[in-house]
């Protein structure tokens, strides 16, 4: 395995550790009117006292609760809400595939069928096809060197064009 891959890999598994505490919080969902609201509600602090302990009016206040309900508040004006509330910010982006190693296993997996259809598609116009067992067998055979090589394009947006899948 190629020293790039290898602290590829190693810097997969440090990042996957600290991730590990966050799955089961990402399967959580904010309240709808936003946690500023909610976490200012439950402590029954008025949106004009949180207006005055951030500086502002109780207009944006109330636009800042709404954008961070509606996705497009900033993480700096949702970590000076926080601090107002005297709360924290918890932030951390968490793998859709359930981990990071599967996403880029998945990754390697696409390529490779990519790369054996094709190959496929160019032996079937002379005639010359090959088994379900045999593409299989290729396909792992590639990935598996994708994986040990973790070359530099795995992530590549013409990836993604070949195989129609837009990104995974």
């Amino acid at each position: 395995m190629p020293a790039r891959a290898d602290t590829q890999w190693l810097q997969l598994r440090q990042t996957e550790a600290q991730l590990a505490r966050f799955r089961k919080v990402a399967l959580e969902r904010p309240p709808a009117s936003g946690w500023i609201a909610a976490v200012r509600q439950a402590i029954g602090m008025s949106v004009a006292q949180l207006a005055d302990r951030l500086h502002i009016s109780r207009t944006s206040v109330a636009k800042m609760e709404q954008r961070e309900a509606d996705g497009g508040i900033t993480l700096d004006a949702l970590r000076r809400a926080a601090d107002a509330l005297d709360c924290d910010v918890v932030y951390a982006i968490v793998p859709r595939a359930g981990s990071l190693e599967r996403a880029v296993k998945a990754r390697a997996d696409l390529i490779a069928g990519t790369l054996v259809s094709r190959a496929g598609h160019s032996m079937s116009l002379e005639a010359q096809t090959v088994g379900r067992e045999v593409t299989t067998a290729q396909q792992q055979v590639i990935a598996r060197r994708l994986l040990a090589e973790w070359p530099r394009d795995l992530w590549d947006a013409w990836w993604d064009r070949r195989t129609g899948d837009g990104g995974v």
